[in-house]
């Protein structure tokens, strides 16, 4: 048999995510701006690739799952991959058959290289706030797409059953939907893209708490 695996740990052995103190209701104001999102140059430089990008492929050495079954959506797309791991989302969207570009968020470096690795097209960011309203906004004056999905696996630390001292609402990582939702809610309100679809998905673990479940369904509308 083989050896157990050790636990696995992030490389810098720091938190996936800020910690920050912000009120969770849907009247709540918009997210005080990280360091990076004033960043001009930072967000010129992520425009600028998204601008370039090619469509998300599949570069992985194995053979990608393909489910014929189920129909993808129609029409181009852009992915926002918040908080995207190793990007499960975008490869969900490849399996489905999607034409899309994609940009992923991930601070953790080794997921950020298994995710390139995989999908090479995809434009990487180590903070879900580098995606901003100014760095997505010259990839729609250069590429038509139908619209974009805005997917987000934020942090289930605070709510999940097996933290035996889960804090739920309390604990400040338990507020990242919050960005989420300000980024929704700026792309909505952009006169210039009025005329596209804008689709969300909050992925949370399944024992949050119901007050968890309330928010954030409030968030997302």
């Amino acid at each position: 048999m083989f050896p157990p695996l050790p636990p696995l740990q992030s490389p810098s052995g720091s938190s996936r995510v800020s910690h920050r103190t912000v009120s969770l209701t849907s009247a709540s104001p918009p997210v005080t701006p990280h360091k990076l999102t004033g960043d001009a140059q930072t967000e010129a430089q992520i425009a600028e690739l998204l601008r370039s990008a090619r469509p998300v492929t599949w570069r992985g050495q194995g053979e990608l799952l393909q489910v014929p079954w189920l129909k993808a959506p129609l029409g181009k797309w852009l992915l926002l991959d918040l908080y995207s791991g190793y990007g499960g989302l975008a490869l969900a969207m490849l399996t489905l058959g999607a034409n899309f570009y994609g940009i992923s968020a991930e601070m953790d470096p080794t997921a950020r290289a298994c995710s390139r690795a995989c999908m090479p097209s995809l434009v990487h960011v180590e903070d879900v706030r580098q995606v901003t309203l100014g760095a997505l906004l010259p990839f729609f004056q250069r590429r038509e797409v139908r619209g974009v999905i805005v997917g987000a696996g934020t942090p289930c630390q605070p709510n999940s059953s097996l933290n035996r001292s889960r804090r739920g609402l309390a604990d400040p990582r338990a507020q990242e939907p919050l960005v989420v939702a300000n980024l929704i809610r700026k792309l909505e309100q952009c006169r210039d893209l009025q005329h596209l679809e804008i689709i969300t998905l909050l992925e949370n673990v399944a024992s949050a708490p119901a007050s968890v479940v309330a928010q954030y369904l409030s968030l997302i509308h």
